[in-house]
């Protein structure tokens, strides 16, 4: 499925490029499929577009202005419809489909792909998300895979919190054990109710970033349900 985007205001008005199948960057750097050098206000990497055969994505990548979808600030990349308009900088870019019969919206795929329904041992140390909109979802820390929540589309969790910053928070895990950092956040991590700057997790350990609660299940340890 090819989409195409047609700037209809700004800077940029007049200009349309055609997408295919894979991933498309889109800023003032020469290395964006959609180079928007005239539009100052526009970012080096400002955004992305994914095209898929089911569904095309739209995500920010920490632009300084924003990336606006139908007047609305994005904050987690989000699956276009035909007609959508989108702000690049000062620019409006217009989506339309070019190709194909209408598609089944698929949306991309989160990394919180566990609800808890019972008690079960844990094959990986993981964080059991307890209150807020992801409550009941389940985070999994691998090694070498550390795990980013923040605000950012980037991250692994994204929460939509006023007191959460873009990459609030990192855990990572050494062996079988697992540690949180505070990227410099600017309300604080909290380990059962003290501020910590990076501390290694036991199992049972409550975390409150922003206005959310995590529990830490060590590796080996039984996952609660919820209440």
């Amino acid at each position: 499925m090819d989409i195409r985007l047609e700037c209809s205001r700004g800077p940029c008005e007049g200009r349309s490029i055609t997408l295919k199948l894979g991933r498309h960057g889109i800023g003032r750097e020469l290395d964006n499929a959609l180079r928007v050098a005239e539009d100052d206000a526009a970012s080096a990497h400002h955004a992305a577009v994914l095209v898929r055969t089911t569904a095309t994505v739209l995500e920010d990548q920490g632009s300084h202005n924003g990336t606006h979808l139908n007047g609305v600030r994005l904050c987690v990349p989000t699956v276009l419809g035909e007609g959508d308009l989108i702000r690049i900088g000062v620019s409006e870019w217009r989506f339309m489909r070019l190709a194909g019969d209408a598609v089944t919206v698929d949306p991309e795929p989160q990394p919180l792909v566990l609800e808890v329904t019972a008690t079960h041992e844990v094959d990986e140390p993981r964080l059991l998300v307890l209150d807020g909109p992801h409550r009941g979802r389940v985070l999994e820390v691998k090694a070498a895979e550390p795990v980013v929540i923040g605000r950012s589309p980037r991250a692994d969790l994204v929460i939509n919190d006023t007191f959460v910053s873009r990459e609030h928070a990192t855990f990572f895990r050494r062996g079988d054990e697992v540690a949180v950092l505070d990227n410099d956040s600017s309300n604080g991590v909290y380990v059962n109710g003290e501020r910590i700057r990076m501390i290694h997790l036991t199992d049972g350990d409550e975390v409150r970033i922003g206005r959310t609660h995590f529990r830490f299940v060590a590796l080996g340890s039984p996952l609660p349900g919820l209440e």
